[in-house]
């Protein structure tokens, strides 16, 4: 029993070769398999239908792409503007009808040709007129459409004018509609023509509206015959350039050297230093539109050095007595608008001195009715509108008077 041990470790050792053969001897750890990674296809682009799709274009939003004038502008003009706006036709009974303001919106060149100011100016929506009127707030007497006419234009439907606009205003092959005579005084037409065409050219001024419309036949640059134009030279258009940060400036007609300067849209940044940097075009401006401009007395200094300015507006402006005494020594001034100014009958007072002024909108003004008769004495062919221009209902004495005449 002794000998066991002994025995024992050489019957071990005699095993050694062959368990080394056999591979069971101590060994280096196995290496880690290699992990078999699942079979996949070569790789290709991601199938897009494995993955959310993207969102379409929504045609409804108006940043979404190119707005169709035809399909999504024009329904929004002939729904809120185009009744009052259309081109001059003859109606039915051979009445004339013109478009209120002078301003066409039933046609392309009505649009973009308006003698009055441009109403769309391509991928320029603070320049566009018609923008500026649609935008203003629905107590404001200028907004359009006026507030007897409906309510103010949805947002939804000024923001996709203005993108249209933004987006260069085409047109596509929309060109709108012409002077239109309805079927009953077709036949005539032709006969008419001329004999309307005559009338037409003779007709006493249209009545301004209490904003300070135009009349129709008040052509910008002629004071009683007398060209304004006469002997003036045009400005280079890069000089009237230099003024389109805070201004537009345009000829008030094609071939004119005389301008009209407006600021729709900017009415906020146009104080009395910018109206002193118009200085170098005071000689050529026959128009000059600062309403609801923060523009003071001070101001007036400079625009009372315009010598052919002809049409001034300065309605909801800071403007005294001070300053409109002034612009009273403006010798071809024949417009002014003075409506929710300070002018009081001082400053009324001293426009008796403005021979050459037919239109004065003192509405909503200290100005007393005294004041305003005195005014019409001293130009008695001038017309002044004290109150809001509309009809008034007739008293009951008047009514009884009436009926005593008949």
């Amino acid at each position: 029993m002794k000998l066991l041990p002994h025995a024992l470790f050489a019957f071990l050792f005699s095993l050694a070769p062959i368990l080394a053969q056999n591979g069971d001897t101590p060994a280096k750890p196995a290496e880690k398999p290699v992990e078999e990674k699942p079979t996949q296809e070569p790789e290709v682009a991601p199938d897009d239908s494995s993955k959310p799709a993207k969102p379409q274009k929504d045609d409804t939003n108006p940043k979404a792409g190119n707005i169709d004038f035809a399909t999504q502008i024009l329904p929004i003009l002939e729904k809120n503007c185009v009744e009052c706006h259309k081109a001059p036709y003859t109606d039915a009974d051979g009445k004339k009808k013109r478009p209120k303001g002078g301003v066409i919106l039933d046609s392309k060149d009505g649009m973009t040709k308006a003698k009055k100011g441009k109403l769309v100016v391509a991928k320029k929506p603070d320049d566009s007129l018609i923008v500026h009127s649609i935008s203003l707030p629905a107590d404001d007497e200028d907004r359009m459409p006026p507030a007897k006419k409906g309510d103010p234009l949805a947002q939804d439907d000024i923001d996709l004018i203005k993108t249209w606009i933004e987006q260069g205003a085409d047109f596509g092959t929309w060109k709108g509609t012409g002077a239109k005579t309805d079927d009953k005084s077709s036949n005539d037409k032709a006969e008419k023509g001329k004999a309307e065409k005559d009338k037409d050219s003779k007709e006493s001024k249209e009545s301004a509206d209490t904003s300070g419309e135009k009349p129709k036949d008040d052509d910008t640059g002629k004071k009683g015959g007398e060209d304004l134009a006469l002997g003036l030279e045009a400005l280079p258009e890069a000089t009237l350039a230099t003024f389109a940060d805070r201004f537009t400036v345009e000829v008030v007609e094609v071939g004119s050297p005389l301008l009209r300067v407006t600021c729709y849209g900017r009415e906020a940044r146009i104080d009395d230093a910018a109206i002193a940097a118009l200085v170098p075009l005071s000689a050529h401006v026959a128009e000059l539109v600062l309403a609801r401009t923060p523009v003071t007395d001070a101001a007036m200094t400079t625009i009372a050095a315009m010598p052919r300015l002809s049409h001034l507006d300065l309605r909801q402006t800071a403007i005294t007595d001070a300053g409109c005494t002034k612009i009273a020594s403006l010798a071809h001034l024949r417009s002014l608008n003075l409506h929710g100014t300070k002018v009081g009958d001082r400053g009324l007072a001293a426009l008796s001195q403005c021979a050459s002024l037919q239109s004065l909108y003192v509405w909503q003004t200290p100005v007393s009715a005294a004041a305003v008769v005195a005014l019409q004495h001293a130009l008695p062919t001038a017309r002044v509108v004290f109150a809001a221009d509309l009809p008034s209902p007739m008293t009951e004495e008047q009514n009884r008077g009436g009926r005593a005449r008949r």
